[in-house]
Protein backbone atom coordinates (compact mmCIF):
# COMPACT_ATOMS: atom_id res chain seq x y z
CA UNK A 1 0.00 0.00 0.00
CA UNK A 2 1.98 3.47 -1.51
CA UNK A 3 -0.13 5.61 -0.06
CA UNK A 4 0.69 4.68 3.62
CA UNK A 5 3.53 6.80 4.26
CA UNK A 6 4.74 4.26 6.52
CA UNK A 7 5.79 2.34 3.05
CA UNK A 8 7.44 4.87 1.05
CA UNK A 9 9.89 3.82 -1.68
CA UNK A 10 12.83 5.06 0.48
CA UNK A 11 12.24 3.07 3.71
CA UNK A 12 11.43 0.34 1.50
CA UNK A 13 15.05 0.02 -0.41
CA UNK A 14 16.55 0.80 3.07
CA UNK A 15 14.41 -2.74 4.42
CA UNK A 16 15.07 -5.00 1.54
CA UNK A 17 19.07 -4.20 1.59
CA UNK A 18 19.83 -7.14 4.28
CA UNK A 19 22.78 -7.27 5.97
CA UNK A 20 22.77 -10.72 5.48
CA UNK A 21 23.58 -10.75 1.76
CA UNK A 22 27.43 -9.00 2.96
CA UNK A 23 27.91 -11.18 5.91
CA UNK A 24 27.47 -14.14 3.38
CA UNK A 25 29.75 -12.74 0.75
CA UNK A 26 32.42 -11.83 3.77
CA UNK A 27 34.84 -13.94 2.32
CA UNK A 28 34.27 -12.68 -1.04
CA UNK A 29 34.13 -8.72 0.01
CA UNK A 30 37.44 -7.81 -1.46
CA UNK A 31 36.11 -9.24 -4.68
CA UNK A 32 33.22 -7.56 -4.70
CA UNK A 33 34.70 -4.25 -3.77
CA UNK A 34 36.83 -4.32 -6.49
CA UNK A 35 38.19 -1.19 -8.22
CA UNK A 36 35.40 -2.13 -11.25
CA UNK A 37 32.41 -1.49 -9.48
CA UNK A 38 33.57 1.34 -7.78
CA UNK A 39 34.00 3.10 -10.08
CA UNK A 40 31.34 2.38 -11.70
CA UNK A 41 28.76 3.22 -8.72
CA UNK A 42 31.29 6.92 -8.77
CA UNK A 43 29.88 7.51 -12.60
CA UNK A 44 26.62 7.28 -11.34
CA UNK A 45 26.97 9.70 -8.70
CA UNK A 46 28.65 11.79 -11.05
CA UNK A 47 25.53 11.72 -13.29
CA UNK A 48 23.07 12.06 -10.02
CA UNK A 49 25.12 15.10 -9.44
CA UNK A 50 25.52 16.82 -12.66
CA UNK A 51 23.31 19.36 -14.63
CA UNK A 52 23.44 18.99 -18.36
CA UNK A 53 21.99 22.83 -18.99
CA UNK A 54 24.97 24.24 -17.22
CA UNK A 55 27.65 21.84 -17.87
CA UNK A 56 28.58 21.63 -13.97
CA UNK A 57 28.34 19.81 -11.04
CA UNK A 58 26.01 20.78 -7.94
CA UNK A 59 26.71 19.97 -4.94
CA UNK A 60 24.39 19.34 -1.89
CA UNK A 61 25.17 22.82 -0.68
CA UNK A 62 24.68 23.97 -4.52
CA UNK A 63 27.75 25.05 -4.97
CA UNK A 64 28.79 24.83 -8.99
CA UNK A 65 31.81 22.42 -9.78
CA UNK A 66 33.47 23.23 -13.17
CA UNK A 67 34.24 20.05 -15.12
CA UNK A 68 37.55 21.54 -16.29
CA UNK A 69 38.78 20.40 -13.08
CA UNK A 70 39.01 17.12 -14.81
CA UNK A 71 41.37 18.15 -16.90
CA UNK A 72 44.10 18.88 -14.11
CA UNK A 73 42.99 16.16 -11.96
CA UNK A 74 43.38 13.17 -14.89
CA UNK A 75 45.13 14.83 -18.07
CA UNK A 76 48.52 13.44 -16.89
CA UNK A 77 47.26 9.87 -17.20
CA UNK A 78 44.15 10.06 -19.34
CA UNK A 79 43.80 13.09 -21.50
CA UNK A 80 40.51 11.53 -23.17
CA UNK A 81 38.84 10.84 -19.69
CA UNK A 82 36.75 14.51 -19.22
CA UNK A 83 35.15 14.02 -23.04
CA UNK A 84 34.30 10.42 -22.53
CA UNK A 85 32.90 11.32 -18.68
CA UNK A 86 30.84 13.98 -19.61
CA UNK A 87 29.10 12.12 -22.57
CA UNK A 88 28.44 9.02 -20.37
CA UNK A 89 26.93 10.98 -17.70
CA UNK A 90 24.99 13.13 -19.76
CA UNK A 91 22.93 9.58 -20.97
CA UNK A 92 22.48 8.63 -17.43
CA UNK A 93 21.26 12.22 -16.02
CA UNK A 94 18.92 12.39 -18.63
CA UNK A 95 17.44 8.57 -17.09
CA UNK A 96 17.99 8.94 -14.08
CA UNK A 97 16.98 12.81 -13.79
CA UNK A 98 16.42 13.91 -9.98
CA UNK A 99 15.22 10.26 -8.82
CA UNK A 100 18.22 9.87 -6.07
CA UNK A 101 16.58 6.38 -4.34
CA UNK A 102 16.69 5.48 -8.51
CA UNK A 103 20.64 5.79 -8.32
CA UNK A 104 20.95 4.68 -5.10
CA UNK A 105 19.17 0.81 -6.52
CA UNK A 106 21.22 0.66 -9.55
CA UNK A 107 24.29 1.55 -7.74
CA UNK A 108 23.33 -1.63 -5.28
CA UNK A 109 22.73 -3.46 -8.01
CA UNK A 110 26.00 -2.61 -9.36
CA UNK A 111 27.93 -3.59 -6.16
CA UNK A 112 26.56 -7.30 -7.04
CA UNK A 113 28.16 -7.48 -10.32
CA UNK A 114 29.06 -11.10 -10.75
CA UNK A 115 31.96 -10.31 -13.37
CA UNK A 116 33.84 -8.32 -10.65
CA UNK A 117 33.91 -10.99 -8.37
CA UNK A 118 35.33 -14.41 -7.95
CA UNK A 119 34.93 -17.27 -10.47
CA UNK A 120 33.59 -19.18 -6.87
CA UNK A 121 31.44 -15.98 -5.74
CA UNK A 122 29.57 -15.32 -9.00
CA UNK A 123 26.81 -17.58 -9.06
CA UNK A 124 25.96 -16.21 -5.57
CA UNK A 125 26.75 -12.83 -6.32
CA UNK A 126 24.99 -12.96 -9.25
CA UNK A 127 21.74 -14.40 -6.79
CA UNK A 128 22.13 -11.50 -4.77
CA UNK A 129 22.09 -9.05 -7.87
CA UNK A 130 19.13 -10.09 -9.32
CA UNK A 131 17.23 -9.69 -6.23
CA UNK A 132 17.86 -5.74 -6.33
CA UNK A 133 17.22 -5.70 -10.23
CA UNK A 134 14.11 -7.41 -9.24
CA UNK A 135 13.55 -4.57 -6.93
CA UNK A 136 14.31 -2.05 -8.96
CA UNK A 137 11.62 -3.66 -11.77
CA UNK A 138 9.23 -3.12 -9.18
CA UNK A 139 10.10 0.41 -8.51
CA UNK A 140 10.10 1.76 -12.16
CA UNK A 141 6.56 -0.27 -12.20
CA UNK A 142 5.47 1.61 -9.35
CA UNK A 143 6.77 4.93 -10.40
CA UNK A 144 5.35 4.63 -14.50
CA UNK A 145 3.58 3.15 -16.83
CA UNK A 146 4.55 -0.69 -17.78
CA UNK A 147 5.66 0.42 -20.95
CA UNK A 148 7.70 3.63 -19.67
CA UNK A 149 8.66 1.44 -16.62
CA UNK A 150 10.06 -1.42 -19.22
CA UNK A 151 11.98 1.38 -21.28
CA UNK A 152 13.43 3.03 -18.65
CA UNK A 153 14.62 -0.57 -17.30
CA UNK A 154 16.16 -2.13 -20.39
CA UNK A 155 18.08 1.49 -20.73
CA UNK A 156 19.17 1.05 -17.22
CA UNK A 157 20.79 -2.43 -18.37
CA UNK A 158 22.12 -1.18 -21.50
CA UNK A 159 23.91 2.21 -19.45
CA UNK A 160 25.21 0.29 -16.55
CA UNK A 161 27.00 -1.83 -19.61
CA UNK A 162 28.46 1.17 -21.13
CA UNK A 163 29.51 2.53 -17.82
CA UNK A 164 31.42 -0.90 -17.00
CA UNK A 165 32.97 -0.68 -20.45
CA UNK A 166 34.19 3.06 -19.54
CA UNK A 167 35.23 2.30 -16.03
CA UNK A 168 37.56 -0.81 -17.40
CA UNK A 169 39.02 1.60 -20.10
CA UNK A 170 39.94 4.40 -17.44
CA UNK A 171 40.54 2.82 -14.32
CA UNK A 172 44.14 3.45 -14.54
CA UNK A 173 43.48 6.84 -14.41
CA UNK A 174 41.76 6.82 -10.43
CA UNK A 175 44.03 3.89 -9.80
CA UNK A 176 47.13 6.81 -10.21
CA UNK A 177 45.13 9.27 -9.47
CA UNK A 178 47.01 11.20 -5.77
CA UNK A 179 43.80 12.49 -3.92
CA UNK A 180 46.00 15.26 -2.14
CA UNK A 181 46.77 17.31 -5.18
CA UNK A 182 43.26 17.16 -6.81
CA UNK A 183 40.57 20.14 -6.25
CA UNK A 184 38.42 19.25 -3.07
CA UNK A 185 35.22 19.98 -4.94
CA UNK A 186 36.19 17.52 -7.21
CA UNK A 187 37.11 14.76 -4.62
CA UNK A 188 33.28 15.43 -3.61
CA UNK A 189 32.00 14.52 -6.90
CA UNK A 190 34.14 11.01 -6.91
CA UNK A 191 33.46 10.57 -3.49
CA UNK A 192 37.41 10.20 -3.12
CA UNK A 193 39.00 10.39 0.41
CA UNK A 194 41.77 13.26 0.09
CA UNK A 195 43.91 10.65 2.36
CA UNK A 196 43.60 7.67 -0.10
CA UNK A 197 44.80 7.77 -3.65
CA UNK A 198 42.03 5.12 -4.45
CA UNK A 199 38.58 6.24 -4.99
CA UNK A 200 35.73 4.52 -2.66
CA UNK A 201 31.91 4.19 -2.67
Amino acid sequence: DNSNPVFTWGSLVTKCIKPWQFVATRNHWYDLLDIGSLLDCITWRSAQLYNVEKGKWINQDGQEIPTQLLNAAFDSVDDKIKQEHILLITQLKELIGQDTTLVAMIQTAALFTPEYSSPGARAQTSSIQDKYLCLLKHYLEANHSWADAFEIFSKVLLLQHRVKIYSAKHSKAFLNCDASQVEPLLLEVFDIASHRTVPYW
